[in-house]
């Protein structure tokens, strides 16, 4: 490359300054997060927060790698970068493989008190794939949450009534409908509309062998999108966290909840139910996008009291839809002393707000085609 006189190339400082840029970059999208706006485009940067946990650090390696490193364009781009890859690492590496464990494991559990949830986003438009069947069949959980269920898919699911009698079903004419299938009974099954929200959500008790029931709360909320800001999403998952406090029951959150377990939204829930998180210390678990290569997100969740030890959590194989089903397998153990997540100054507080401002707040639903099918349920 050309050679300036006292100094580097000309090359080797366009290289250079479009690596400050990126740097500049990687330090922006690690702090807008941290404002307390719902504007979409926003909070949509909580998703991809190991994406660019790599990009930070492929940008340091290239930025101490390059001539110029030890000039002041040069450590700044680095420091830069370094403190981007700092924040990035403090929020996601918790719920790495290299972290330490939050929730008990169990090797084995008495039969009465096992507990193996399936849920699957089936994508409303993925009719007529058996793979989801072949892996519920496989799989041989006691309960099953399905979400994005319509009128074709309902029909399947009404099915497994022999193998799974115990259900609740509501199907509607967007993405959001939702069916709860169980083998064992369930307790006041209800559909849950909360803060006002377009779309049901299943809160149930479960019958366990042992005879305990536990609480089963199972949600889909709208994800932070173009024309659709996190309020909605944020006071569905606030509203769950809080009945679940108020039950003080052992309870499981489970469901496609459109957030990263790291985001502020489900920590803060976390909290306020003391829930503990299975992938904490254990594995990102992306299950969204399916097929996607870089872009993938752990966007269904499932967070359980403290009564619950974990025996077995996977994320399932592909089956046409966009989102990879998750198989937990929990142990109920009352006597089980473990330390849950407790709430901090201002968490009620903040997750009451966040119920009172995204009351009513879900965009227009997209429609599938005339004919699908009619909203309602059992």
């Amino acid at each position: 490359m050309a050679q300036r006189r006292g100094g580097i190339g000309i090359g080797w400082i366009i290289v250079r300054a479009l690596l400050a840029l990126l740097a500049l970059a990687l330090i922006v999208v690690t702090f807008l997060p941290f404002l307390g706006t719902n504007s979409w485009w926003v909070r949509f940067l909580d998703f991809p927060r190991v994406e660019f946990l790599w990009a930070a650090v492929i940008v340091l390696v290239i930025s101490l790698g390059l001539p110029g490193r030890l000039r002041w364009y040069g450590l700044i781009t680095s420091l830069v970068a370094a403190a981007a890859l700092g924040v990035q690492s403090w929020i996601v590496v918790p719920y790495s493989a290299i972290a330490p464990v939050a929730a008990a494991s169990a090797a084995s559990c008495p039969a009465g008190n096992r507990l193996r949830v399936l849920e699957a986003n089936v994508q409303m438009t993925n009719e007529h794939d058996n793979r989801l069947f072949d892996e519920v069949k496989s799989a041989d959980a006691d309960v099953l949450l399905f979400e994005e269920v319509d009128k074709w898919w309902d029909e399947q699911f009404r099915q497994m009534h022999d193998r799974y009698p115990h259900f609740k079903h509501y199907v509607t004419q967007n993405y959001y409908g939702i069916t709860l299938l169980s083998k064992y009974p369930l307790v006041s099954p209800d559909i849950r509309f909360l803060a006002n929200s377009h779309d049901p959500a299943v809160f149930s008790g479960v019958t366990l062998p042992s005879g305990q029931t536990i609480r089963f709360y199972g949600i889909h909320p709208r994800p932070p999108t173009f024309g659709q800001s996190s309020a909605e999403r944020d006071a569905v998952v606030s509203a769950a966290a809080l009945a679940i406090a108020d039950d003080k029951q052992p309870s499981i959150l489970i469901g496609d909840m459109n957030a990263t377990p790291w985001s502020s939204i489900v920590r803060r829930s976390a909290r306020i139910g003391h829930l503990l998180d299975p992938r904490l210390g254990r594995g990102w678990y992306p299950t969204w996008k399916a097929n996607a290569t870089i872009m993938r997100w752990p966007l269904d969740e499932v967070l359980f009291g403290p009564a619950f030890a974990l025996t077995d959590f996977q994320v399932l194989p592909p089956f046409g839809s966009d989102h990879q089903p998750t198989l937990t397998t929990l142990c109920y153990d009352p006597q089980l002393n473990q330390a849950a997540p407790q709430p901090v100054n201002g968490d009620i507080q903040a997750a009451l707000q966040a119920v009172k401002t995204g009351q009513g707040k879900a965009a227009p639903s997209p429609e599938p085609k005339a004919g699908k099918q009619e909203p309602g349920g059992d």
